[in-house]
């Protein structure tokens, strides 16, 4: 390992011990929760001690005054020692599990278990398949047969298909308030083991942008392996958003081995966009053909922000538009993006796009981006932001499984 891995391996280890006394601090009560604050704040040191030094990490989740939080702080420390010391992740899950609220918070409750299955499935199948099907909420439910058919994949084919059969069952049983969304999941998983059952499958859905929504899932898979499968899948999507989604996750994937490959599909991609009738979708899928443009044609890829950044400000709730393409120009203009992170109206977006304008300026201007992590006004983001700085510097070593909500819609393009 050289000198400068090593530095930015002490000066992780020495934000982190920083940071964890700032968030000790916290006292600020979150809505109905007179802890979640601080314990918020804890959970992201937690993260980013696990790759570094899981002993450590395990000390400060045992600080953490919430048990939620806590559950999934020991999640991330399981996550971290799955490989090195598999008996003492296999504990630390075991109590995740045990202290996961279960009466309040009962959606939040679910989710952790789901994080808890993700890193589970890779210790003991069965054993994750027993905590999946304990899951009280149907689609958080799916969610988890899923992470466990995903990990058996490559290793049991049959019982991986047999549980994604079940949930696709769970789905259809009329249980969920957005069944195409999980079928979405379950299409996702399966184009690992069947593309072409996968694609049947996300067809099997009527509404045209749930439906592009699982095929964009299908094509994710595809675009690291089968970019050709993928591309002709991506075209076939008739929802316009949808599609346009779909060839810019390719181009992501064929950026570094076909740049002109990648810059073709980005216009097309880009020409889709154009067609999306409302502001606010129109400015995020611009947004996110601009950020795939970042690694082919730079400065093309800076106009489009800037494109993005107007017509979001038309929409009523830019924001969290916004956040995204200041970490996007992070990688290009810190300096624009730092004044188009502080411009946000709504605090916790505004806290939020600092945080990640910080992080990714963490290698090229470690010193700047620890000073804007300390502008942030709320204390919980800036702890946040510090312990992301310090993940960076420590390898980008990101050990946790983050499972998406599924209720809310805004966040879901």
């Amino acid at each position: 390992m050289s000198e400068e891995t090593w530095d930015g391996l002490g000066r992780a280890r020495q934000l982190l011990a920083d940071t964890e006394r700032l968030a000790q601090t916290i006292t600020t009560p979150a809505v109905g929760n007179p802890h979640g604050f601080r314990a918020w704040a804890l959970r992201e040191i937690v993260t980013a001690l696990s790759g570094l030094d899981p002993a450590e990490a395990e000390r400060v989740a045992r600080t953490i005054p919430d048990p939620l939080y806590q559950a999934k702080a020991f999640t991330d420390v399981a996550g971290a020692l799955v490989k090195v010391d598999p008996g003492r992740a296999r504990e630390l899950l075991a109590e995740a599990e045990r202290i996961v609220p279960r009466t309040d918070l009962v959606l939040l409750g679910c989710r952790a278990l789901v994080a808890v299955v993700g890193v589970l499935a890779d210790l003991d199948p069965e054993d994750a398949e027993r905590v999946a099907w304990g899951i009280a909420d149907p689609a958080y439910r799916v969610h988890a047969l899923t992470e466990v058919a995903g990990a058996l994949a490559g290793v049991d084919a049959g019982r991986a298909r047999d549980l994604l059969a079940q949930a696709e069952d769970v789905v259809r049983s009329g249980s969920l308030d957005e069944p195409e969304r999980a079928l979405a999941w379950v299409a996702g998983v399966l184009t690992r083991l069947d593309p072409g059952g996968a694609e049947r499958l996300a067809r099997t859905i009527a509404e045209p942008y749930a439906q592009g929504r699982a095929l964009r899932e299908v094509v994710t898979v595809l675009a690291e392996s089968e970019p050709d499968d993928a591309e002709r899948l991506a075209f076939t999507i008739g929802h316009r958003l949808r599609r346009a989604q779909a060839l810019t996750l390719i181009a992501r994937a064929l950026a570094a081995s076909n740049a002109e490959r990648a810059r073709g599909l980005l216009i097309e991609a880009e020409r889709l966009a154009r067609t999306v009738p409302r502001a606010w979708w129109q400015a995020r899928a611009l947004m996110q053909v601009a950020s795939a443009l970042i690694a082919v044609d730079v400065e093309r890829a800076r106009d489009l922000l800037a494109e993005a950044e107007q017509i979001a400000r038309t929409d009523s709730h830019p924001d969290p538009v916004l956040e995204d393409a200041a970490q996007a120009l992070a990688r290009i203009d810190p300096g624009d993006a730092e004044r188009l992170a502080r411009s946000i109206r709504r605090p916790a977006n505004r806290n939020n796009a600092q945080k990640k304008v910080a992080e990714e300026m963490a290698l090229a201007d470690p010193d700047n981006a620890v000073r804007l992590a300390h502008t942030i006004p709320s204390l919980a983001y800036q702890c946040r932001a510090l312990a992301g700085i310090a993940r960076v510097w420590g390898g980008d070593l990101r050990w946790g499984h983050e499972v998406a909500d599924v209720s809310a819609e805004r966040c879901r393009a």
